[in-house]
């Protein structure tokens, strides 16, 4: 059940969401059964307990103990109150968009020819932004699709065909298109492994050279313009440094999903720069993530995942951002996803006390069986070995190494680049170990013409290279 299209789509759902479908519930079903599954789901707070989200514990709950629990009867619930979930949800997003209701409207009215109920609901401005350049997309099509309302009134009632209702259709249209097709030709780039490129450039530079100096001075079209620039030339820094500062200052002019996609364009263009050899990349990269989190924007229902939260940690330390990574760690740690916190967290401390010389607590946090995952385990004995070698506990680190051997050997799945990545540290390390004076060059040698090697360069230093 925990992965079952009902919970998956539950969990979206939120606080008060939650509160507004149990009360919304009574109003499509008078089913006791199902009442009590929807109060049992959100108001028990369930959704956090995997054990109370087995099925025969739930169809417990919901009938109680004496009544022998039928696999069919329990699906056709959970089909039930998904549809009804479904319905809520279609509800709650009209209600939302008050934008959209009030179109709505004025179709009925001006296909009803009431004309002075037309003429009062027209009369009222409109809920948006008091300037333009706060606007969305989805508000200049709504805006558009307003003024063809009023423009098509007046051409069936008065005989009018109003030119200046009639430019700010078009005006309004051409906003929405260019800004949807850069907005999505931005997402295509991003998500192709090979570069690309043709017709879809030259009919974006064909629309952006008819829009207006209006439409162009607008920050919605001025950040994807710089977006979708970012991408066609990424050797030229510039594009992106506008498409950045836009995109962390104009929150008003994209939705949550929009910004969050946007994010993930500057996210990855930050990544292929960086490992391009433009480190200020790197920098650009951690200050995206850090208004990312504080937006809620990469985020995974209101959790930030051990992966994201390791890689921001992995960048970090690459750019010896030894303060920020604490306070991020303090910060964040405790909003990692419940199931991988306690490790993932311990992990990337134990990395920071690494880089800060503090190796004691840094073994302390890692020998704690914490790490399931069979890369983090290779990961951590790497770190443990490397804090023994620091310490000179030169007894410890040759019990560990040979742990950490029998451990590579008995993990059947693992792939061979791995296990030789891997297995070629232990034996490196061990060379470093029992080298003499006279045969330290032999070992740095030996490790410098090794092609796959965990921590190479920490390494080479280890054995006297630079």
């Amino acid at each position: 059940m925990n992965n079952s299209l009902l919970i998956v789509l539950a969990e979206t759902l939120s606080p008060d969401e939650q509160r507004r479908f149990i009360k919304y519930l009574p109003s499509e079903t008078n089913n006791p059964e199902l009442l009590r599954l929807g109060i049992y789901l959100f108001e028990k707070k369930t959704l956090s307990n995997p054990t109370l989200l087995k099925k025969k514990t739930t169809f417990e709950a919901i009938f109680g103990k004496k009544e022998a629990y039928n696999d069919l009867r329990f699906r056709k619930m959970m089909e039930q109150i998904y549809r009804i979930m479904e319905r809520f949800l279609r509800i709650e997003h009209t209600q939302s968009d008050s934008i959209a209701q009030c179109i709505q409207l004025a179709h009925v009215l001006s296909a009803r020819g009431l004309e002075k109920h037309f003429n009062r609901l027209v009369a009222a401005p409109l809920p948006l932004p008091a300037s333009e350049a706060d606007w969305t997309t989805k508000q200049h099509i709504q805006m558009s699709e307003w003024n063809q309302i009023l423009y098509d009134y007046k051409a069936n009632s008065d005989k009018i065909h109003d030119s200046h209702l009639y430019l700010k259709i078009h005006h309004h249209r051409m906003v929405a298109t260019v800004s949807e097709l850069l907005f999505r030709e931005c997402i295509f780039r991003t998500n192709q492994k090979f570069t690309v490129s043709g017709e879809s450039d030259q009919v974006i530079s064909a629309l952006l050279g008819q829009l207006s100096s209006a439409a162009l001075s607008l920050p919605l079209i001025h950040t994807l313009s710089d977006a979708w620039q970012t991408l066609v030339n990424p050797d030229n820094p510039a594009p992106f440094v506008r498409f950045k500062a836009f995109l962390l200052s104009q929150k008003q002019c994209f939705s949550v999903m929009e910004r969050r996609e946007l994010f993930l364009v500057a996210l990855n263009h930050c990544s292929k720069r960086y490992n391009s050899g433009q480190i200020e990349f790197l920098d650009y990269q951690l200050e995206i993530y850090e208004a990312g989190l504080k937006d809620a924007l990469i985020l995974d229902k209101g959790w930030v995942s051990g992966y994201t939260f390791t890689n921001i940690c992995t960048l970090a330390l690459i750019g010896k951002r030894n303060e920020w990574l604490h306070t991020f760690i303090e910060t964040y740690g405790a909003k990692v996803h419940p199931r991988d916190r306690e490790g993932i967290v311990a992990f990337n401390q134990a990395r920071l006390y690494y880089i800060q010389k503090k190796y004691k607590p840094a073994l302390r946090l890692l020998q704690r069986d914490l790490f399931e995952d069979v890369l983090m385990n290779l990961s951590v004995k790497v770190i443990q070995a490397k804090c023994f070698y620091e310490l000179q506990e030169y007894d410890l680190l040759d019990a560990h190494l040979e742990a950490f051997k029998k451990f590579i050997h008995r993990q059947k799945g693992l792939s061979l680049t791995y296990s030789e990545r891997y297995l070629n540290f232990v034996i490196a390390i061990h060379k470093l170990l029992n080298a003499g004076p006279n045969t330290k060059h032999q070992v740095l040698s030996l490790i410098q013409s090794m092609g796959s090697l965990a921590e190479k360069e920490w390494l080479i230093l280890q054995g006297g290279g630079g």
